[in-house]
């Protein structure tokens, strides 16, 4: 079989195996970017997640601090004596959020502590499994009005 002016060579079967052969690098350069993709999405929703538990903590805690500090500017007598709140008044660990659905459990604890005539001191500590997130909030009594600092105790 003469064709004009083409010439057959006897290579077809080294053309196939190079096609072959770029194909099969073409499709594992497209599943490894595929993989790493796949990688850094996992990756991320963990970070969320764990950002999300510890903002959800950190706003718990901000909220219980801010109420008792409220509640201590509006009358400190109802938090105890004044040895009392010197060596320090806690809480027990109190449930605020349950949500069977999605399994999520807060609790919060609060410790009053300071001189009731100066300055008093609000840690407010939300806790979720064995994660937990702190806010102090200090008060100074003495003056008029009342000054509240707060802070994020990491």
């Amino acid at each position: 079989m003469f064709t004009r002016g083409v010439k057959q060579t006897k290579n077809r079967g080294a053309t196939l195996i190079f096609i072959v052969l770029v194909g099969f690098i073409m499709l594992s350069i497209l599943s490894a970017l595929i993989i790493s993709i796949a990688a850094r999405t996992i990756k991320l929703e963990t970070w969320q997640k764990e950002y999300a538990v510890k903002y959800r903590l950190e706003h718990l805690a901000r909220s219980a601090a801010d109420a008792t500090v409220e509640a201590i500017i509006a009358t400190s007598a109802d938090f105890g004596t004044t040895s009392e709140l010197i060596s320090g008044v806690s809480s027990d660990k109190t449930t605020v959020i349950e949500d069977s659905d999605s399994g999520i459990t807060n609790q919060v604890q609060l410790l009053i502590m300071g001189n009731p005539a100066s300055k008093l001191s609000v840690t407010a500590t939300a806790y979720e499994g064995d994660k937990h997130a702190a806010v102090k909030a200090d008060i100074l009594m003495s003056t008029a009005p009342k000054t509240v600092t707060w802070r994020i105790k990491r």
